[in-house]
């Protein structure tokens, strides 16, 4: 019986060491949790991290862009002196080399009588404008196209002296104004073009084109705007008299492709290089010779020319110019023939120095990356060699 009573206090005491024993072990699990400091701190250690990494992040995105945009600036001024050098370097040039050279394309009217400054040979093969001169017909403003304050321009006439555009002549009817040529693909009608041969040029507008019989009109008649037929050298401004040519075979025919350089209002604002082209449009029914603004690289902000000048004075020694000089210099002055033939002092290269923005501020101070770039373009037609 005691050993009964026994066991009963013994299971008793057991059961209720085991229900304080778990009680104690619940709030010791409780109590082990993070404090609030602890909280805190793992806290702000987070912050820290997240910020580095973000910082880490934003850094090397503005890394890239501005080597982004350090890239479009190369590949834009790559670009830009590529075209501007091809026009330049052939400013005045013709398959044949000849400096006479007429022109019978005229503007306006029906029947045409304005002589355009693309078709204006004789008047300057490379004329430049200063900040503040209006060249090309291309007003200053601030709209799309328009040309920049104070930035420098320059116009080029000169025929394409690309093979695929090269054709060589077999004959020309003075009468029938045909030119029979070697091939005719890639002419059609309304095309002006320069023929030449050893003694002179003509630039004319095709009048119509033969496949069969491979040859180009230059005849008057409407729809050209050719002010007459011959094309004989000296051609007067005004289009009056009769000069007549005949092209000797063995001369050649190519695409005529003057321009006009310069720093316009782009898109989006944004300033860009532009050449004014001349183009064929046909307006109401009417064929016309005019000029298209085609935008050639975006944001290029500036652009300055400089001209290194010779004489061609035959008493002079040695005739080519040491220093760089603006195109409103007075050697350039309408008394002295300007940019003609008729000036004893002539341009023989060309300086030009192209400012680029970036199209993104990722400069260090939030502004567009600038950089300026300069190029010597020397003219082929014209020898820059001491007189002996």
């Amino acid at each position: 019986m005691s050993h009964m009573v026994m066991s009963r206090h013994f299971f008793k005491y057991s059961v209720m060491h085991n229900n304080t024993s778990s009680r104690k072990s619940g709030r010791r699990a409780i109590s082990s949790g993070l404090t609030l400091i602890e909280l805190l701190v793992a806290l702000v250690l987070g912050i820290f991290l997240i910020g580095g990494i973000l910082s880490v992040f934003t850094s090397t995105q503005q890394s890239f862009r501005s080597t982004e945009n350090l890239a479009k600036i190369q590949e834009s001024a790559r670009f830009a002196f590529e075209q501007m050098a091809r026009d330049l370097r052939e400013a005045g040039t013709n398959p044949c080399g000849t400096k006479a050279v007429a022109s019978v394309v005229r503007t306006g009217l029906v029947p045409p009588t304005v002589l355009p400054w693309w078709a204006d040979w004789n008047s300057g093969t490379m004329v430049g404008y200063e900040g503040t001169v209006i060249g090309g017909n291309v007003s200053f403003g601030t709209t799309l196209g328009q040309r920049v304050a104070g930035t420098d321009a320059v116009s080029v006439l000169r025929a394409r002296m690309d093979d695929s555009d090269l054709r060589t002549i077999q004959a020309h009817n003075t009468v029938t104004t045909a030119i029979t040529l070697d091939s005719v693909v890639r002419y059609a009608a309304n095309d002006v073009v320069l023929a030449c041969d050893s003694a002179s040029a003509a630039i004319f507008e095709v009048w119509a084109v033969s496949t069969g019989a491979k040859t180009i009109e230059h005849s008057a008649l409407v729809p050209t705007n050719n002010c007459k037929s011959t094309l004989g050298w000296p051609q007067p401004a005004n289009c009056t008299g009769t000069v007549s040519k005949q092209f000797a075979p063995g001369g050649f025919v190519t695409k005529y492709d003057p321009g006009f350089w310069y720093i316009g209002i782009g898109t989006n604002n944004r300033r860009a290089l532009y050449r004014l082209a001349q183009v064929n449009r046909t307006v109401s029914g009417v064929n016309i010779q005019t000029t298209e603004a085609r935008e050639m690289v975006t944001d290029v902000h500036d652009m300055q020319i400089q001209y290194l000048v010779r004489d061609k004075d035959a008493a002079s020694g040695l005739d080519l110019a040491t220093t760089w000089i603006n195109a409103d210099d007075s050697i350039f002055s309408v008394a002295s023939g300007a940019w003609t033939e008729a000036n004893i002092k002539e341009a023989v290269a060309t300086r030009v120095a192209l400012t680029f923005r970036s199209p993104d501020a990722v400069g260090t101070n939030g502004l567009p990356l600038e950089r300026s770039t300069v190029s010597v373009i020397s003219l082929r037609s014209r020898e820059t060699k001491l007189k002996l």
